[in-house]
């Protein structure tokens, strides 16, 4: 078990390695011109706890705070509380939460990738539906997906049993339940807390020491919150205005959504639900207004409909926050309004209220940063604070605070402000556990903010460019979009390159660094357009010119040149391609592996590229890759690519290996077989070692190794992974922010076919999450790397 002092140090050494800073020959930014700052303490609203909370805020010498309303007080509660923080003298911040654990949304709810019933050995299908007054049942035909049999049936909180007569060999019993969902209700339970806000703010106006709001729109968490279609009268009429603005006519939505029957006018069609999601279910509409009224066919795989429904709840989300922007700006003296945001869980799958580009109707951005995500607190502060000053925007930080990170503070603290983050407040759950004397401590170090600056990186090359400060002073900051696109010039030379303006208009501007030590590179250009050539170090770069060919010298800090009007080819990498592929044919000789077709296909590449360098490179490098897969001493499965699961969707992610994986993140029940994937697992035979590629790792997992027919139930083999105490497992390398690999176990394999079963075996967590990216099971000693299958000799 490590020790206070160590779980402290090992903080400081995981931020330090998140933002390292280079200390020789860095230049700083200038601080931003003189602004008033924040820096506090944020605690959650309890009218019982009020007045003790404010005299320790006041002991320990605080003259800001941020105080959390998870729900509207009452209007007493509502006047005492503003009434004694300006009494107290404080400067404070006030977060609105909508209770969404009451203003919930019912409707029909469309996961049939969930609600997939099996039945008992005796022919007894159990429903366990929580929130649900009733539920649809669908029976359907498991080859061409023809509707056999419905029936509405009736549940008694949430649970029912029936028998059925019926061959789950052949059918699939489908059910769409209807009741309480997990969406927040965006219409009248909205309006209901718009309302009553505004009656608290009549009772009571903040005063001047308010600095400002923190405003949360109530999400949709995930993509099963956001499928439910409500059955409340404003949804239904907000729906239909939505379709009559956007389609002038209800034939426009009948081609659309791909629907094979006349639909008479845009209330009908808003009334229509679907049945099918994420490609599972059946292929039509239905209208519970009329349950007589027969199925609507619809061609699923070209249909607008999802796409359309998240756009209506993204628009009602924009309008949301602006206009609550605008009431509380009215209502308090024109005081600032910032939007909260709060990493998910898995990251970035949840429906944001507003898109990036939508963020100016806002005066700022609130991040929200819990404890478990403190390994990435630095990539998620540089990524917003990149957004928000594109926007000139005002920025708040909540960061949580526990016993652990105080050694940590002040080095937390100043990278906060180096990324321009103005108001600072450490989110407290027990005021025992701030020393007395912190904020005074903090408040002794704390500098302005700096004027922030980035270097933008494509997401896909993460692990090569851990973020960082650079030494002139910019941050080097991994993007989904705009950062640029990824070169693959071999495993000694990171480089990207994307499109940027210059005098002469746009050219193309690279970015290279090397990952093994300092060496120079050969540039073959196509273009005389001359290039400017730009370090991060505050140091000229080495570069020399000789016919078509630049000569680079690179090291561990990136180097821009800028100015091509296309792209050039790496000789020094074509050169490494070729070592490569001898290298491989050495193996092929070993294996006595008939090496003849690759052998010929690398050398017709070749000539290729003699004639034309940018598409003979790109056919050297698949060449290669194709060798490599068929020499490979190890199995490498995509995890998004399963031949059978129980998870909720395929997530795209830059960050991911081929830019996906298999995700889920639900608070339903487990279907009966739990949540599992299955995947198809062909060996030559050896002793191998297990291991996954995920983003969170403190659910355990269970492993099973089945023979290759889907009638085999005993496992040849199998295990677990057990989450630690602390709730982490040992790994082996992480990657893009958010991946870790993990050994799942060892087993010895005959040569042959199998079938690889992973599920979840319970957890901490009240949600079922888990996001998997890659499989890897490979001979001991090989270990896994990166996104990328890993080189082998």
């Amino acid at each position: 078990m490590l020790n206070r002092r160590q779980l402290i140090f090992g903080v400081i050494g995981l931020w330090i390695g998140l933002c390292s800073v280079s200390v020789w020959g860095q230049t700083e930014p200038d601080p931003l011109p003189a602004t008033a700052q924040s820096l506090g303490i944020a605690f959650t609203y309890s009218a019982e706890t009020l007045d003790e909370h404010l005299a320790k805020l006041t002991r320990m010498g605080a003259k800001q705070t941020l105080v959390e309303l998870p729900s509207l007080p009452s209007a007493k509660e509502w006047q005492s509380l503003i009434e004694k923080l300006e009494k107290a003298g404080f400067q404070y911040f006030l977060k609105l939460g909508m209770d969404t654990s009451r203003q919930v949304a019912s409707g029909w709810q469309i996961q049939p990738e969930r609600f997939r019933l099996v039945p008992s050995a005796e022919g007894v299908y159990s429903l366990n539906l929580p929130g649900a007054q009733e539920s649809l049942l669908v029976v359907a035909d498991r080859t061409d997906a023809s509707v056999k049999r419905m029936a509405t049936l009736e549940l008694e909180k949430g649970q029912a049993s029936l028998a059925m007569t019926g061959n789950p060999d052949l059918e699939v019993f489908l059910l769409y339940p209807h009741g309480a969902s997990a969406m927040p209700d965006l219409w009248e339970g909205w309006d209901q807390f718009r309302d009553r806000l505004l009656q608290l703010i009549e009772t009571k106006r903040p005063g001047s020491n308010l600095r400002g709001w923190i405003q949360v729109t109530p999400s949709p968490a995930s993509e099963d919150d956001m499928a439910v279609l409500p059955d409340s009268r404003l949804f239904q009429k907000d729906w239909s205005a939505y379709l009559r603005s956007k389609y002038r006519d209800p034939s426009e939505i009948e081609r659309a959504w791909q629907v094979e029957t006349k639909l008479e006018s845009f209330q009908r069609a808003s009334q229509l639900i679907p049945m099918w999601r994420l490609n599972r279910g059946v292929p039509f509409l239905w209208l519970p207004h009329e349950p007589r009224a027969p199925l609507l066919p619809v061609n699923t795989a070209r249909s607008e409909f999802w796409k359309d429904y998240r756009d209506f709840l993204r628009q009602r989300l924009h309008h949301l926050s602006a206009s609550m922007q605008k009431t509380l700006k009215e209502a308090s003296g024109n005081a600032p309004v910032f939007l909260s945001w709060q990493p998910s869980f898995p990251e970035q799958m949840a429906l944001q209220p507003l898109k990036p580009s939508e963020w100016a109707v806002l005066d700022g951005l609130c991040v929200e940063l819990p404890a478990a995500s403190r390994e990435q607190w630095g990539l998620f502060l540089a990524q917003r604070a990149m957004n928000a000053q594109q926007r000139n925007q005002e920025q708040v930080a909540v960061m949580a605070w526990n016993a652990e990170i105080a050694e940590g503070a002040p080095l937390i603290l100043a990278r906060a402000r180096s990324m321009n983050y103005q108001h600072l407040f450490w989110r407290v759950e027990d005021f025992n556990t701030i020393p007395q004397d912190m904020i005074t401590a903090l408040q002794a170090v704390d500098s302005p903010a700096r004027a922030f600056a980035w270097q933008p990186f494509p997401m896909g090359l993460w692990m090569p460019a851990e973020m960082k400060r650079l030494t002139d002073g910019r941050w080097w900051i991994p993007v989904e979009e705009g950062g640029g696109e990824p070169l693959g010039w071999g495993s000694k030379t990171a480089a990207y390159w994307r499109m940027t303006a210059t005098d002469s208009g746009n050219r193309i501007q690279l970015c290279v660094w090397s990952l093994d030590g300092v060496r120079e590179i050969a540039l073959r250009r196509f273009d005389k357009h001359p290039v400017t050539v730009e370090s991060t170090t505050g140091q000229a770069p080495e570069i020399r010119e000789k016919g078509e060919r630049l000569f680079v010298k690179i090291g561990p800090e990136p180097i821009l040149i800028t100015g091509f009007q296309s792209l050039p080819v790496c000789e020094t990498s074509v050169t490494e391609l070729q070592e490569r592929f001898n290298e491989l044919e050495k193996v092929a000789r070993a294996r006595n592996k008939d090496f003849s077709i690759p052998r010929f296909t690398f050398r017709q590449s070749f000539e290729v590229y003699n004639r034309n360098p940018a598409e003979g490179y790109r056919m050297l490098s698949s060449t290669l890759a194709e060798a490599e897969a068929n020499l490979r001493p190890y199995v490498w499965i995509e995890a998004e690519a399963p031949v059978a699961h129980t998870f909720g969707a395929v997530r795209v992610s830059a960050a991911a290996s081929r830019g996906a994986s298999l995700w889920l993140n639900t608070l339903l029940s487990p279907p009966a077989d739990g949540f599992y994937a299955d995947y198809s697992l062909l060996v030559s035979g050896s002793d191998y070692i297990l291991w996954l590629a995920r983003a969170s790792h403190d659910t355990p997992i269970e492993w099973s190794i089945y023979g290759s027919s889907p009638d085999e139930t005993a496992p040849i083999a199998k295990g677990n992974a057990p989450a630690d105490t602390d709730g982490r497992w040992a790994v082996q390398g992480g990657y893009g922010g958010a991946y870790y690999w993990v050994r799942l176990g060892a087993l010895n394999l005959p040569a042959g076919e199998y079938r690889l079963r992973l599920k979840l075996s319970g957890g901490k967590r009240p949600a079922h999450a888990a996001e998997w990216d890659a499989i890897l099971v490979a001979p001991p000693d090989i270990s896994p790397w990166h996104r990328f299958p890993p080189v082998f000799k």
